[in-house]
C-alpha cells in the first residue's frame, strides 16, 4: 500500500499538508505530500491512482473538491480507502468516507489533534456512542459477510433494540449493553470461527451465497442475521509475470482446501514488492475482497525461520523464498505473535506451473484460537 497520500491545492493548504505529514510521521504512519499545481497528472487520475493504492486520501482544501475527486470511484465501504479534507487553514477535519472500516474517523480525530482542529465526526454510532459492529469488526479482524444485514444492525441499535450475540470464539472486555450475549433477539450476530465443525459449515454456506447473491433457489437472503468470520490466516502466492488470473485463483484454492480454509478467514495475500501490480493477485484481491500485503526481498530474507529456499529464486527475486516468507511475515504484520516463522506455516510451499502458494495460520500447526476484545 501506499500509505497516506495529502494533496493540497492553494499555498496555504501547503503549509498545512506539511503540517500534517510531519505530525503523521511523528505518529508513525507514512504518509506523502503532492501539490497539485506540480503534478503532471489530472485530478481524476491522481485520485483514480491513489483511490486503489494507498490507506487513506486527504484533501486539503474545498470538500467539493474533494467528493467531486473521488465520486467515480466511490464503490463499496468494505473496499473503499478513508477520504479525508481539511480546510486549507487547518481549522477542521472531515472523514467523507469510510468513517469506520476504512479508518477515516479515527484517521481525523489524529489529525485534527496535530492541527489542534476541529474533527467533523457525522456517524450516528459515534456521536451516540454505541457499538458499532463495523468497528468491532475492524477491531478484531472479522470479516463481514452481509453489509446490509449489518447496517440492519446498526440502524436496530440506534432505534434502542438489543441485538443477539454468539461467538465460538472467547471474547475479553466489557460486553456493550446493546447486545445480548446468547440470547436470541430480532436481530443476532454470530461470530464464525473455522477451526470448529459448526463454524466450517457455516462459512461453507457463506462462499455459496456469495456465488448466488440472492440466496438459494431465487430467495432472498435474511437480513436480521449477521455472521462475521474470524480471520486467521495469510496465503503467500508468487507467480510468473502474467501469470493467468484464472489459473491463479484455482490454485490458491486448491491450496486452502487442503489447509481446510475458507478465503473468508484470509486477513490477506501476500507477496514480494515487485509483484505489487502483477494482475493475476490484484484480481485474486479485489474478487476476494483483500489487501495484497508486498514484502521487499530484503524484509522477506531477513525473516528469522527455517523455509524451503531456493537458489534459482534467490537469483531472480533477490530472496529464496517468496510465499512461505510472505505468508509467515503478512501473518505477523496481521496478527504480531512471538512464534517463529516456520512453526507458524500450516500449508508449506507447494508450486504448479509456475505458482506458488503457502498458508501461515493464527497459532500454526496447533491451531491456537484467537481471543476477541471489546
Amino acid at each position: 500500500m501506499a500509505g497516506i497520500r495529502i494533496i493540497s491545492f492553494t499555498d496555504r493548504g501547503r503549509v498545512t499538508a506539511e503540517r500534517l505529514r510531519e505530525g503523521l510521521a511523528l505518529a508513525g504512519y507514512q504518509a506523502e505530500t503532492d501539490v497539485f499545481s506540480e503534478l503532471n497528472v489530472s485530478l481524476r487520475r491522481y485520485t483514480e491512482k491513489y483511490f486503489y493504492e494507498a490507506d487513506a486520501l486527504i484533501f486539503t482544501g474545498a470538500a467539493g473538491i474533494a467528493v467531486r475527486a473521488v465520486a467515480p470511484w466511490v464503490r463499496s465501504k468494505q473496499t473503499d480507502p478513508a477520504v479525508l479534507c481539511a480546510d486549507e487553514a487547518g481549522r477542521f477535519v472531515i472523514p467523507l468516507l469510510s468513517g469506520h472500516l476504512g479508518g477515516a474517523n479515527a484517521l481525523a480525530e489524529r489529525c485534527a489533534e496535530i492541527l489542534d482542529a476541529v474533527p467533523v465526526i457525522t456517524t450516528a454510532t459515534d456521536l451516540r456512542n454505541a457499538f458499532a459492529v463495523d468497528m468491532f469488526a475492524k477491531k478484531n479482524r472479522l470479516t463481514i459477510l452481509d453489509m446490509k444485514a449489518a447496517k440492519n444492525i446498526s440502524a436496530a441499535v440506534l432505534r434502542g433494540e438489543r441485538a443477539g450475540f454468539f461467538s465460538e470464539l472467547a471474547v475479553t472486555g466489557e460486553m456493550p449493553p446493546e447486545l445480548s450475549p446468547d440470547e436470541p433477539q430480532k436481530y443476532n450476530i454470530v461470530i464464525a470461527d473455522g477451526t470448529g465443525a459448526r463454524g466450517r459449515a457455516m462459512l461453507q454456506k457463506a462462499e455459496k451465497d456469495r456465488e448466488s447473491p440472492s440466496g438459494e433457489e431465487g430467495c432472498p437472503r435474511e437480513e436480521t442475521l449477521l455472521v462475521l468470520a474470524a480471520q486467521r490466516a495469510v496465503l503467500g502466492l508468487g507467480c510468473r509475470r502474467d501469470a493467468d488470473p484464472e489459473a491463479v485463483k484455482r490454485f490458491a484454492q486448491t491450496a486452502l482446501r487442503e489447509a481446510g480454509l475458507s478465503f473468508l478467514e484470509l486477513a490477506g495475500i501476500a507477496t514480494i514488492d515487485m509483484k505489487k501490480d502483477e494482475k493475476a493477485l490484484r484480481s485474486l484481491c479485489s474478487e476476494w475482497n483483500l489487501p495484497l500485503l508486498t514484502y521487499s526481498a530484503g524484509q522477506l530474507e531477513e525473516l528469522p525461520g527455517t523455509f524451503e529456499d531456493s537458489d534459482f529464486v534467490r537469483g531472480v527475486t533477490g530472496t529464496g523464498n517468496v510465499c512461505e516468507r510472505a505468508a509467515v511475515l503478512g501473518l505477523k504484520d496481521c496478527f504480531p505473535c512471538g512464534e517463529e516463522g516456520e512453526d507458524l506455516l500450516i500449508l508449506p510451499k507447494k508450486a504448479k506451473s509456475g505458482v506458488t502458494a503457502a498458508i501461515a495460520a493464527v497459532g500454526g500447526v496447533r491451531g491456537t484460537r484467537r481471543v476477541l476484545h471489546f
